[in-house]
């Protein structure tokens, strides 16, 4: 249960990162001022991304104290008088101080009406977002290897890749679907055209997190053994499961659910390769005589499961940061000594 209550403030803080970079994704390549004039959802999604921020850098605070506790094995209280100690004379103590600093622009940026709808604020506010996303890798296991290493540039991908598609679905789950749309008004067409942006977004999204996610079993686990002995390995199982659940989710939404919502708004569809052919022939058995709202109905539940799913992913990958790697963990390379965390001097 310890480790559960460990991992919560990051978790936290992931899950409130990926609400802030689904708001920008959809700024910048989803939602289009000519389409969507009402600047009531704008106003919505940047108070979103104001409290995400805020939550995010509170998560980030706790979450550190409790390292540094873990670290001199005294309580967060007696730990504190060590804190200025750790922040700038550790390696994870400077990467805390580069993540909040990015934390605090974009916080500021986003409550700055003047300046926050500019394209060129939110350019650079996916470039801070990145950078933070950068951080927390340097923070984990993947710092082990040296900065800017190669398990470190993998995570960095994977992390991004999965804010991303986390991001985007949570950003639709519970601000955008939630919107009123009758399939005969101009709201649903809207929708249908911002649904499919996003699609293809989620998609690079998608491959970039199967990609780096098999680099990190290979080099984090390295054998079946490890994967079914270790609780690290077991956590990873844990997520490997989710992950293939998600697939086959995400790969229904983006074959079946959104061409079907684009075909009852009259968009001219997408010319189908062989794999879209071939995951809608595999789907075919389980597809329901659905049209008209019930097609959005359907849809609409299977995204905010997609997002239930992305939570726990999201929660086995706070819980990876303070588990030793299944293949150390096997050789006992960390027998006996406290939980790993990286505070580099």
């Amino acid at each position: 249960m310890g480790i559960v209550i460990k991992s919560m403030p990051l978790w936290v803080e992931l899950v409130s990162i990926a609400f802030c970079t689904g708001i920008l994704i959809l700024f910048i390549w989803i939602l289009h001022p000519a389409e969507d004039p009402d600047p009531r959802l704008r106003n919505r999604l940047w108070l979103l991304f104001v409290i995400s921020m805020t939550v995010a850098m509170t998560a980030s605070v706790i979450d550190f104290l409790l390292r540094v506790a873990e670290m001199s094995g005294e309580t967060v209280l007696s730990s504190f008088p060590l804190v200025p100690t750790v922040l700038f004379k550790t390696h994870a103590g400077l990467v805390w101080l580069i993540r909040i600093a990015c934390l605090v622009i974009m916080l500021s940026t986003g409550k700055i009406r003047k300046i926050r709808d500019t394209r060129l604020a939110i350019v650079v506010l996916i470039c801070l977002d990145t950078i933070v996303a950068l951080t927390e890798s340097a923070s984990g296991h993947a710092a082990d290897k040296g900065d800017f290493s190669v398990a470190e540039i993998m995570d960095w991908i994977h992390l991004l890749g999965a804010l991303v598609w986390g991001g985007g679905i949570f950003v639709l789950s519970f601000v955008t679907l939630h919107r009123k749309a009758d399939v005969n008004s101009q709201s649903f067409h809207t929708l249908a055209r911002q649904v499919s942006r996003f699609s293809s977004i989620a998609g690079l999204a998608v491959l970039f997190v199967v990609m780096t996610a098999i680099y990190n079993a290979l080099v984090y686990v390295g054998s079946f053994e490890a994967l079914v002995r270790t609780s690290y390995g077991l956590t990873i199982s844990a997520k490997i499961a989710l992950l293939l659940l998600l697939l086959l989710l995400a790969a229904y939404n983006r074959y079946i659910s959104v061409p079907n919502l684009r075909q009852i708004a009259g968009l001219d569809s997408a010319n189908m390769g062989f794999l879209a052919r071939f995951i809608k022939r595999f789907y075919s058995s389980f597809l329901l005589n659905k049209t008209g709202d019930n097609v959005l109905i359907f849809f609409r539940r299977a995204v905010r499961l997609e997002a239930f799913l992305l939570l726990c992913l999201l929660f086995c990958a706070a819980l990876l940061r303070h588990e030793i790697p299944a293949r150390h963990a096997m050789h006992g390379d960390h027998s006996g000594a406290p939980i790993h965390e990286h505070m580099h001097h």
